[in-house]
């Protein structure tokens, strides 16, 4: 395919009057996944024209004859099959003779670190060292994408190219891709990478086939092309004028003025003799520019130590391959300290009144992320979960949550499960909206949840699922007070899927990601509850401080404290019920939201409890004021479910004086 590719890459450039008679496009070729990552030479040549690209590979199996003919697959050498290296190699050795503008990246397997590949040769590297050496990069791999049901050629994360069928051609949409089953690692190592650099990513399995390795070439080659000719562009409309004495035509450059770097500006400069010289003003040229911080936000605590957040964000974005905005630090936290929380030493009267919490008025809301099963048996919950969202935003909306016009409540559905994507796996996707969006409102989850599907012969691994839901919605975050929900519904345990994820997956991983994201988990899975272990065949659910929500009379429910847990499906109990309860959630009997004489308590009290917890997470103090009489009173700050809330306690009169 090299030699194929090449040629038409080199046709469609020199039909662009890049590259002709008097300059060639040149092409160079970097090996590894052998003894060793080396640079092939050509007469001692690193860099030859497309009409040599045969002899560029053929010397590159003597070289490999000559080194004993000792592949050593993926795993032998000093180097391994280390792309990174090979990169490395192509920008640090090959640009000693001549501009590297385009690198292409070509491997079935996912990166392999040699014995002597530097330690700091890692993915941000790598992408610094493409930014700065001005490399376009496209890379071919097992990547096996698809959209909209159609699989796809290619995409740089936000474009994807298509081709429904040979006669219909290419077609290039504006949407991203969903991923499939992909060899280890390879997402992380080159996936993200390319996405980041805005680079296009190619599935190699088109290549291999004999039927559709034309339409490949012409799609890459095309896309290849245009990005070459993109960057030649920019000084399209100089004109450069000869002198009296200029023997040869004047060439064209793009210099950077003073010190405005994103400004470009065509300069004429003769070969050799005198000239005149005009100059005319290109596109600009510009980078991405992080703004600058925001204010620090009011204390979160009204008494003793809390934290202060300020945030940034993008204010310019690149233009005309401009360098993007990557791994920018988005926010700041800071400790503030304010006076101490007074505790009154006096007897308090029991059964006294307790005046409620005084709300900060600032716009509140919650993202939820739901993840659901899509093995065959879970149909009744499919068709459960847009009544459940549309009663559960209702209730957020009349507590507060989301009520704002400016800060709405949004909901992300993540299935996982089945075999949708062709193999048993089971690999989490992403169902968007109508218009391609991840999070989207209430009002379009009924629409949305009609994607999900029953399939068997999946596999359900929900911490990949929860994986995928969490580091999507970190691409997605928002400025705000906004709390992370996270609900899992399924009626199995986990199978664990990390061999085919390339994911070190474990309970207690998926524990920290979630608290490291402040979210609350609440599970509706295959588990029984009941009092001193005698369980309870109408136990909805218990929370995290083993309060239980009993079914009365089939449409409302009636709580109970002390509520044990009993044996979940397999290992149900400790991989999700537990965990949830842990993380200041709640777990949920679904046994009883598929039985029709209880669902509806079942629905009442699980979209009742997530919008007390949420409103909770959100809940800030401010300036309590207590009021006992005309006597006064006093302020309590006490921890509740690790957030600080204000609580009046009365005093006898008598003893009022000793009150701080």
């Amino acid at each position: 395919w090299m030699e194929r590719v090449v040629m038409v890459l080199n046709s469609k450039l020199q039909s662009s009057k890049l590259g002709g008679a008097e300059e060639n496009n040149q092409f160079g070729l970097v090996v590894f996944g052998r003894r060793r990552t080396e640079v092939v030479r050509v007469k001692n040549k690193l860099l030859v024209g497309a009409d040599d690209i045969q002899e560029l590979r053929e010397q590159a199996d003597v070289q490999e004859k000559d080194d004993g003919g000792k592949g050593g697959g993926d795993n032998g050498g000093e180097a391994g099959g280390d792309a990174y290296l090979a990169v490395r190699k192509a920008i640090l050795e090959v640009h000693q003779e001549g501009q590297v503008n385009v690198i292409v990246l070509v491997s079935d397997t996912d990166r392999h670190i040699g014995r002597n590949t530097p330690q700091s040769l890692d993915a941000d590297s790598l992408m610094s060292l493409l930014r700065r050496s001005g490399a376009q990069l496209h890379v071919v791999v097992d990547s096996r994408f698809s959209l909209d049901g159609h699989s796809a050629l290619g995409s740089n994360g936000k474009t994807t190219v298509l081709s429904t069928s040979q006669s219909a051609g290419l077609t290039r949409i504006e949407k991203s891709v969903k991923f499939g089953p992909m060899y280890g690692n390879t997402k992380s190592d080159y996936i993200d990478v390319a996405f980041n650099l805005s680079a296009f990513v190619w599935d190699i399995n088109f290549l291999r086939n004999s039927a559709s390795v034309s339409m490949f070439s012409e799609a890459f080659s095309t896309a290849a092309s245009e990005a070459v000719m993109e960057r030649f562009r920019l000084c399209e409309k100089c004109v450069c004028q000869k002198g009296l004495r200029v023997g040869q035509a004047a060439s064209l450059s793009c210099q950077a003025q003073s010190d405005e770097l994103w400004q470009k500006e065509c300069m004429c400069e003769a070969q050799r003799g005198t000239f005149s010289r005009t100059t005319q003003l290109c596109r600009p040229v510009q980078d991405c520019v992080v703004g600058g911080w925001s204010s620090w936000s009011d204390c979160s605590v009204t008494c003793e130590n809390g934290t202060q957040l300020r945030y940034r964000s993008v204010s310019r974005n690149p233009t005309q391959h401009g360098y993007p905005c990557l791994h920018f630090e988005r926010s700041q936290s800071t400790v503030c300290s304010l006076p101490p929380c007074f505790v009154c030493n006096g007897s308090l009267f029991a059964g006294d009144a307790i005046h409620k919490v005084r709300q900060t008025q600032v716009a509140v809301a919650t993202d939820i992320l739901l993840v659901v099963d899509e093995s065959p048996s879970m149909e009744g919950e499919h068709a459960w979960l847009p009544k459940m969202v549309s009663i559960l935003e209702k209730e957020l909306i009349n507590a507060g949550v989301g009520s704002s016009p400016e800060l709405r409540n949004r909901y992300m559905l993540v299935g996982y499960g089945s075999n949708r994507l062709g193999s048993a796996m089971g690999a989490p996707h992403l169902f968007t909206s109508h218009n391609g969006s991840a999070m989207f409102g209430a009002e379009d989850f009924e629409e949305v949840a009609k994607q999900l599907k029953v399939s068997g012969a999946g596999h359900e691994d929900g911490y990949w699922a929860i994986y995928f839901a969490v580091a999507t919605h970190q691409r997605l975050r928002r400025e705000g007070r906004i709390a992370l929900n996270v609900i899992v519904v399924s009626d199995e345990d986990r199978d664990n899927q990390n061999h085919e994820s390339g994911l070190n997956l474990s309970r207690r991983s998926t524990k920290i990601l979630l608290r490291q994201n402040e979210a609350v988990l609440n599970v509706v899975v295959d588990n029984a509850f009941g009092v001193h272990f005698n369980l309870s065949d109408s136990m909805l659910g218990v929370d995290h401080e083993r309060t239980g929500y009993q079914s009365v009379s089939g449409q409302g429910y009636s709580t109970v404290k002390g509520v044990d847990i009993g044996r979940g499906y397999e290992q149900t109990t400790r991989q999700y019920t537990n965990l949830a309860l842990e993380l200041g959630g709640a777990a949920w009997n679904n046994n009883l939201l598929r039985d029709v004489d209880t669902s509806a308590a079942f629905t009442k009290a699980f979209t009742a409890v997530n919008t007390r917890d949420i409103s909770r997470h959100l809940e800030v103090c401010e300036r309590c004021v207590c009021h006992h009489g005309n006597d006064g009173g006093l302020m309590l700050c006490e921890s509740h479910a690790n957030q600080r809330k204000c609580r009046c306690l009365a005093t006898h009169h008598e003893n009022k004086n000793s009150c701080g």
